[in-house]
């Protein structure tokens, strides 16, 4: 048993992943969509085109890695983004996906989105596999219908520094069933310095930037920004509106979560719609929110924030949230 050390790759002053777990037998394959072919073996030196063709050479169970080589960092350029002809379903276990370019938080040019003429599939990445790290890339949906981001099945799945970018497009923003993380039973995974949502294209609608379904549990989010641009005061951060949508807890510990009012953006009414009786709980540690009136305006009573319980219109709000 061994271990890769990403340090060279820092955010802050401290590695993106501070070491990263690597199977004794595991392979590395690389993608550069440029300047790669899907005829090369994959090796550093002789780098693959597409994802698909890199995730196809990996073993489930084995602890393989795709790492996807990095664009240009000039301002807007999206000329190197993996593009995905169809949903990339992520099913093998221990299966790692990898940016290798500058860990900046929002916009990583190791990017993946859909083809050029955008994307006519949803999710863009599903994952049912487990025990899989997603690290250091940018992912963005620009699908009008019912579009979400990455869908999330498996369990003890862990993502890191990731920018999952959903609704980008208008039409993707006036769709209800739109999201850009959705969680559908999935189990104990991990979103850990992670940027979450879009504030480039408005939301028109009652969707959400992350929604649960299926009783996902015990779900943790650390150190990452919810985003949005609301055009409807009914959209949400957070949507667990059905009675079976989670169980146990979901965890927001040290998390930001912003609504562009200062740019135009509607005040939504509640950050998140949470059914009352939903199966679980929501943990609200050490976290801000700016551009919605209230975190929970039901406040059913299992919205726990820091010490204090969700009280419409005042527990956890930031100052000056509405003018």
């Amino acid at each position: 048993m061994g271990s890769t050390n990403l340090g060279t790759i820092l955010q802050n002053g401290s590695p993106v992943i501070s070491t990263f777990p690597q199977m004794m037998n595991a392979r590395w394959y690389y993608v550069d969509p440029e300047n790669g072919a899907n005829g090369n073996s994959g090796d550093a030196d002789n780098p693959l085109a597409t994802i698909a063709a890199a995730y196809d050479k990996c073993v489930s169970g084995r602890g393989d890695v795709v790492a996807l080589r990095g664009g240009p960092t000039s301002g807007g350029t999206t000329g190197h983004s993996a593009r995905l002809s169809e949903t990339l379903t992520w099913s093998k276990h221990n299966t790692h996906l990898i940016g290798l370019g500058a860990p900046t938080k929002v916009g990583q040019r190791a990017r993946i989105t859909g083809e050029s003429t955008g994307a006519t599939f949803t999710p863009l990445i599903k994952v049912t596999g487990s025990g899989c790290i997603f690290a250091n890339f940018a992912i963005f949906h620009d699908y009008g219908v019912d579009p979400v981001c990455i869908e999330v099945e498996g369990d003890r799945n862990y993502f890191e520094n990731v920018n999952i970018q959903g609704m980008g497009v208008a039409a993707g923003g006036d769709d209800a069933a739109a999201c850009s993380l959705l969680l559908d039973g999935a189990e104990e995974c991990t979103f850990r310095g992670c940027v979450i949502g879009l504030d480039t294209i408005e939301r028109s609608t009652t969707n959400a930037e992350i929604e649960f379904v299926g009783g996902s549990k015990r779900i943790i989010f650390e150190d990452c920004e919810i985003i949005s641009f609301a055009d409807n005061a009914g959209h949400l951060f957070v949507k667990i509106d059905g009675s079976a949508d989670i169980d146990r807890y979901i965890i927001f510990r040290n998390c930001t979560f912003i609504n562009a009012v200062e740019s135009t953006a509607t005040t939504m009414t509640q950050a998140m719609d949470v059914h009352n009786s939903c199966g679980g709980m929501v943990l609200l540690h050490n976290c801000v929110m700016v551009g919605a009136t209230d975190w929970a305006a039901a406040d059913n009573g299992n919205v726990f924030i820091s010490n204090a319980a969700a009280t419409a219109g005042t527990s956890g709000l930031a100052v000056a949230v509405t003018r």
